[in-house]
């Protein structure tokens, strides 16, 4: 009958749509699970990303106190370079201005004794230049 014949359209249509639903529904649940593990995944690479950032930014701060630090240390280390020399500078100059010291005691003592005899050797010179 036709009414018979819809009825067994729409049974056949319900299994075949049953049997193609049973062998799609796996693969659903699977592509479910590697969209899941997919979003997973990137959470993990982004935030492996930012780790890495991190450290790469870690490293560059580093990297920068370690050269400012040899900076620091160049100028330290010139800086004492030309302390040593100055101190050997000066150290010429005290070895040289020694032998001067014995030299400036007699003139302190010639200038002394001289010092006491200027008043008189001024009046010696007025009253010559006075009678003569």
């Amino acid at each position: 009958s036709v009414a018979a014949a819809g009825l067994c359209e729409w049974v056949l249509s319900i299994v075949e749509y049953w049997d193609i639903n049973e062998s799609i529904e796996p693969m659903r649940a699977g592509a479910r699970q590697a969209e899941m593990d997919l979003s997973d995944a990137i959470d993990a690479k982004n935030g492996a990303t930012r780790s890495a950032e991190m450290a790469e930014a870690a490293s560059n701060e580093t990297t920068e106190a370690y050269e400012a630090a040899l900076l620091d240390k160049d100028a330290v280390v010139a800086e004492g370079e030309l302390c040593v020399r100055k101190l050997a500078l000066a150290q010429r100059l005290m070895a040289s201005l020694g032998s001067e010291g014995d030299r400036w005691r007699s003139a302190i003592v010639t200038l002394s004794i001289d010092h006491d005899r200027l008043v008189g050797d001024v009046l010696l010179s007025a009253a010559f230049l006075s009678y003569a």
